[in-house]
C-alpha cells in the first residue's frame, strides 16, 4: 500500500515516515504543488495531508484530487493543529475523509490508517463488480436480441410453417428468451443506477404522447390475460421538463408490474394529474392487493410478495427497486397506496419544471449503453 506523506515541514515528515515506512510505501511531499504532481505518478492509497502550507494550502490539494477520476479511491486524512470546528468541517467539505488535530496519538493515527486502506480496497473491489456485471450483462443483450428475433420468425412461418410439436417447443423458448432479457435488463440498469453512471438528457415532452405510447407498447401482453389498459389524464396538456427515456422505463415497469398482478378480464389504469407544481402519476391495478405491512419494503431490492392471482413467473425482484431509484435521480418521490382485495395504486410525483444541475451530474456517464 502506498501512503503520501504532504507537510511542509521536514521533521513532521520525517516523523511520520518513520511510523508508516515498516508497512507501507511512502513518499513525501513539500508543498501542495508536488504532492499534486506526485500523486498522478506514485498512485498513493491513502495521503495524510496537512493543512497550512505556503502556496496551494490541503483544502486545495484535496479539492484537485477528488475532481481527478484516476484519483477518486484515495483515501485523505488532514493533519492539522487548528481545533477550530470550522476548519474540520471546511476539510470534509472539501472531500477530507478524516480530520486529525497535531499533537495527535500515533497509535490513532496508525487505527486510522489502517482502517481507510481497508476501506479504499473494499470501494475498488464494489466499483469493479459494478463495472463487471454491466459489461457482462450488456454483452449478453446481443445474442439474446438476435435469437429472441430468430425465434419470432420461426414461429411467424418465415422459414416454413413449424409442427404443432414443434412450435410447442419454440413457444416455450421465446416465452424464456424474454424472461432471461427482462432478468438481464434489469440487472444491467441497478448496477449502472448504483455505480452513478446514468446519464440524464432533460427535455420537454408531453406526457399524453410518453404514457400513450408505452401503453401501446404493452397493449400484446396486457391482451394475454384479457386486460384492459386505460389512460385518463385530468388536465388538458400536461408537459413536463424530463428525461423521456427514464420516465417510459418506470412507467413499463409499473404498467408491467400491474398486468401481472391485475385479475385477468380486469382494467389497469394510468392517470396523471399536475399538483403543486408536480406531475402526479398513477398506475392503478385491481389485483389482490398489498398488505400494509408490506408496502414499507416492497421497494427492497430482491423482495417479491406473495400476490398470486394466478399461473405465472417469479420476477427478480428489482423492478420496483428500479423505479424507485429513477424517480429519485429525477428529483421525485414514489409511494403506494393499497388494500387488500381492493388493489393498488402506485403513484409517483415528478417536478414539472424539472432543473437537474451539472453538478448532480457529475455522476452520470455519458458512455450510454
Amino acid at each position: 500500500m502506498n501512503i503520501l506523506i504532504v507537510d511542509d515541514d521536514a521533521v513532521s515528515r520525517i516523523g511520520l515516515e518513520s511510523v508508516l515506512r515498516d508497512k507501507y510505501d511512502t513518499k513525501q511531499a513539500s508543498s501542495g504543488e508536488e504532492a499534486l504532481e506526485i500523486a498522478g505518478q506514485f498512485s498513493p492509497d491513502l495521503i495524510l495531508l496537512d493543512v497550512v502550507m505556503p502556496g496551494i494550502n490541503g483544502y486545495e490539494v484535496c479539492r484537485k484530487i477528488r475532481t481527478e477520476e484516476s484519483l477518486k479511491h484515495i483515501k485523505i486524512v488532514m493533519l492539522s493543529a487548528n481545533t477550530d470546528t470550522g476548519d474540520r468541517l471546511e476539510g470534509y467539505e472539501a472531500g477530507a475523509d478524516d480530520y486529525l488535530t497535531k499533537p495527535f496519538d500515533t497509535d490513532e493515527l496508525l487505527a486510522k490508517v489502517r482502517v481507510y486502506l481497508r476501506l479504499k480496497s473494499v470501494e475498488e473491489l464494489d466499483e469493479m463488480k459494478s463495472e463487471l456485471t454491466m459489461t457482462v450483462t450488456h454483452e449478453m443483450r446481443t445474442p439474446m436480441t438476435i435469437l429472441e428475433g430468430t425465434l419470432s420468425n420461426i414461429l411467424s412461418g418465415a422459414y416454413g410453417k413449424p409442427k404443432p410439436k414443434l412450435r410447442e417447443k419454440l413457444e416455450l423458448a421465446e416465452q424464456n428468451i424474454k424472461r432471461l432479457a427482462n432478468i438481464v435488463s434489469n440487472f444491467f440498469d441497478i448496477t449502472r443506477i448504483e455505480a452513478e453512471k446514468v446519464d440524464i438528457e432533460i427535455s420537454n415532452i408531453e406526457v399524453k404522447t410518453i404514457v400513450s405510447k408505452t401503453i401501446d407498447s404493452l397493449q400484446s401482453a396486457a391482451a394475454e390475460r384479457n386486460i384492459q389498459l386505460s389512460y385518463q389524464q385530468k388536465n388538458e396538456d400536461i408537459s413536463l421538463s424530463v428525461d423521456g427515456e427514464i420516465l417510459t422505463s418506470i412507467l413499463r415497469n409499473l404498467l408491467e408490474n400491474a398486468i401481472r398482478f391485475t385479475y385477468e378480464n380486469d382494467t389497469v389504469t394510468v392517470n396523471t394529474e399536475i399538483s403543486d407544481g408536480d406531475v402526479v402519476f398513477e398506475v392503478k391495478d385491481n389485483g389482490p392487493g398489498i398488505d400494509s405491512a408490506d408496502t414499507e419494503r416492497i421497494f427492497d431490492k430482491f423482495v417479491q410478495l406473495e400476490r398470486h392471482v394466478g399461473a405465472g413467473e417469479h420476477g427478480t425482484g428489482l423492478g420496483l427497486s428500479i423505479v424507485k431509484k429513477h424517480v429519485e435521480l429525477l428529483g421525485g418521490s414514489i409511494w403506494i397506496v393499497s388494500e387488500p382485495e381492493k388493489g393498488t395504486s402506485v403513484c409517483f410525483s415528478l417536478p414539472q419544471n424539472n432543473k437537474v444541475s451539472e453538478n448532480e451530474n457529475t455522476r452520470q456517464n455519458t458512455d450510454k449503453k
